[in-house]
């Protein structure tokens, strides 16, 4: 544990730092920097900057901004820019796991870096980094002495001090502990004889490689050593960290009382930041100091918030691995689409040698493969800028996975429905079709037969013209056009637009809504009002009737369309508004539907600051209420 934490110890600060820090008003100052300026090389330095402010909070960002960097530093031909732009984009590929990817824009920066000693020292340091976490600590400290080299050779007292830490860590992790406590004190002098301060990451990193060689006095010696400099510069993250180490040895020596006080400190230091892992390591150890005082009770509560807290790490894992696999994804769908278009362009400058040999039909034969050609790219853009928006929609839910094979459930149920009510329609209107021009010579017959199978034409309009609307309010939102309008009027003209329906039933279709004007979209309500309406006739019994009511509420109306059908039962009322479970029933004479128009009014009133509802009893017939306001806000 201690070796783990040691290893882990320059990146938990460097993610405490994220947390503490106000980065997002760092990334508005850059960003101000990048609006206001047209100087390629400021512009550059600043990609640079958003690259590294945002390269663990937000990777993708970061590595749009190291690509627009890269661009810049080639047509300027900087070479450190260059180097930079593509050490910042191996910062990607590592976060997501890609480290051979990494690793190979590492070796091409280090050849552009030749000759300059300070740009390959940059590479030799990134490459360890991702060797590192590759666990491969032989090569890691190969490259960390590299970097070292190179930062001597230019004087870079503060590289010095990086490197000469890193190749410490490294023969830590190699477990060659005298080689590490030797490299680590070496960093503490050479910083104390620059700055004339003590480095407290290697007093921190000195006192864990005492802890794992079991010399607890000096551990102990050296993380209070390194907690007072903590103190003096008040680093709160790093005192966090220190206090945690020293209560761990504090329980080495069995001190109790002391191992608990610093364990308080550590944990409330934790829990203000977020640190979770250092709140995991915290709870652990108040479980020990309670096992060994004996107060199991007190034990038994931090064994339980360990517990949730491994949960609660274990489940963020999970989501940065659901992260990491999406951008794989994304990644690998761009290689795939790339590597088709070049053989598609393969194939048209193939096709263009032979070109210039053929005649005119073969000519034509070209404009096609062009044509092909331009679709075929157009369409990996439309893809790339679709896998993007995914990419970007899908970092903002916990529960990806569910919500996505809710998508698919409910538009596999949706083109289920769509293909066979109008595989049903167009059988039927082609096998009339059929009839009337095989069978058929009398006239009136003809008429007969026509007026037979015009409900089934208008019901596959109806179905198509909602397919199209709610094709239409899903691709984009549909704003409305407010108008003052009568209701009465817009419910005598929807009955209008019904009454061919209620009519093949007998259906009475009854208006009582009195004269009240609201502020509505007309063509909105129209399309609201004949949907419900529709379902209405579709759902009563013959003979019966379908009665239209309103009534002004505050500032609100209220408009009731009631029938005596068939009703539904609590389970498909519930579920009657529900965008991914569509409801999909027959008529009483066996009428078709395809579920969308409920979901189109829900649109449609949303729009407009109304609501819908409907209340039901099986057998019985069904209500529904629209709200509406009478008048219209200035801001929707």
């Amino acid at each position: 544990m201690y070796r783990h934490l040691s290893i882990s110890l320059i990146f938990l600060s460097l993610n405490f730092a994220v947390i503490a820090q106000p980065w997002k008003v760092e990334l508005d100052s850059l960003n101000a920097i990048i609006s206001s300026t047209d100087d390629d090389r400021v512009r550059m330095k600043t990609f640079l900057k958003l690259s590294a402010l945002l390269s663990t909070v937000k990777p993708g960002d970061a590595m749009q901004y190291a690509v627009k960097a890269d661009s810049l530093a080639r047509i300027n031909n900087d070479k450190s820019g260059i180097v930079r732009s593509m050490l910042s984009q191996c910062d990607f590929y590592s976060t997501i796991g890609e480290y051979d990817v990494s690793l190979e824009l590492a070796y091409q920066a280090i050849k552009i870096a030749e000759p300059d000693p300070k740009l390959k020292g940059f590479c030799h340091n990134r490459i360890a980094t991702i060797h590192a976490g590759m666990d491969n600590y032989e090569e890691t400290l190969y490259h960390n002495k590299q970097s070292l080299k190179y930062s001597s050779e230019v004087g870079d007292s503060s590289g010095i001090i990086v490197d000469l830490h890193n190749v410490g860590r490294a023969f830590t992790d190699l477990q060659q502990y005298d080689s590490a406590l030797y490299y680590l004190r070496f960093t503490n002098n050479y910083e104390i004889r620059h700055t004339g301060m003590a480095d407290p990451y290697s007093l921190t990193n000195i006192g864990n490689v005492f802890l794992e060689l079991g010399e607890y006095d000096s551990a102990l010696a050296y993380h209070l050593e390194a907690y007072a400099y903590d103190v003096i510069a008040d680093e709160k993250m790093l005192m966090a960290l220190d206090e945690q180490f020293i209560a761990v040895t504090y329980l080495k020596f069995n001190m109790l009382s002391d191992a608990k006080e610093f364990a308080f400190k550590s944990l409330k230091t934790a829990k203000e930041n977020g640190a979770y892992d250092l709140e995991f390591e915290n709870y652990n150890t108040l479980f020990q100091i309670y096992e060994r005082e004996g107060n199991y009770k007190k034990a038994f509560e931090y064994a339980k918030l360990y517990n949730i807290t491994r949960d609660t790490l274990y489940e963020r894992g999970k989501q940065s691995l659901i992260l990491n696999l999406e951008t794989k994804h994304l990644l690998k769908e761009q290689r795939e689409q790339f590597k088709l278009l070049k053989k598609e362009k393969d194939l048209y400058y193939a096709l263009s040698n032979e070109k210039e040999e053929k005649n005119k039909l073969y000519k034509k034969k070209q404009k096609l493969n062009l044509i092909l050609l331009s679709v075929s790219i157009l369409l990996f853009i439309s893809l790339a800028i679709i896998f993007i928006q995914v990419y970007r929609r899908q970092r903002m839910y916990r529960d990806l996975t569910r919500q996505l094979r809710l998508a698919n459930d409910s538009k596999e149920k949706l083109l289920s429905i769509i293909g066979h009510d109008l595989r049903g329609s167009v059988g039927t209107l082609k096998s009339a079709a059929a009839t009337i021009l095989e069978c058929m010579n009398d006239v009136e017959d003809v008429r007969e037969l026509l007026e037979s199978f015009y409900p089934v034409a208008d019901s596959t309009y109806d179905l198509l013209e909602n397919l199209l609307t709610w094709a239409k309010c899903n691709k984009e939102k549909i704003e409305p056009s407010f108008i003052e309008i009568n209701l009465n009027e817009v419910v005598d003209q929807s009955i209008r637009h019904t009454q061919h329906q209620a009519s093949a039933k007998s259906i009475d279709m009854i208006n009582n809504v009195p004269e009240i004007t609201i502020e509505a979209d007309q063509n909105m309500i129209l399309s609201v009002l004949r949907n419900i309406m529709g379902n209405a006739i579709k759902f009563s019994h013959p003979k019966s009737k379908v009665i239209i009511a309103a009534e002004k509420q505050a500032d609100e109306v209220i408009i009731s369309i009631t029938d005596n059908g068939v009703g539904m039962d609590r389970k498909n009322l519930e579920r009657l508004f529900d965008s991914q479970d569509i409801v999909h029933s027959a008529g009483t004479l066996g009428e078709r539907g395809s579920g969308l128009g409920l979901m189109i009014c829900k649109t449609f009133l949303d729009s407009m600051g109304g609501d819908i509802r409907a209340e039901s009893t099986l057998t019985k017939g069904t209500s529904f209420f629209i709200h509406l306001p009478l008048k219209q806000t200035k801001v929707q």
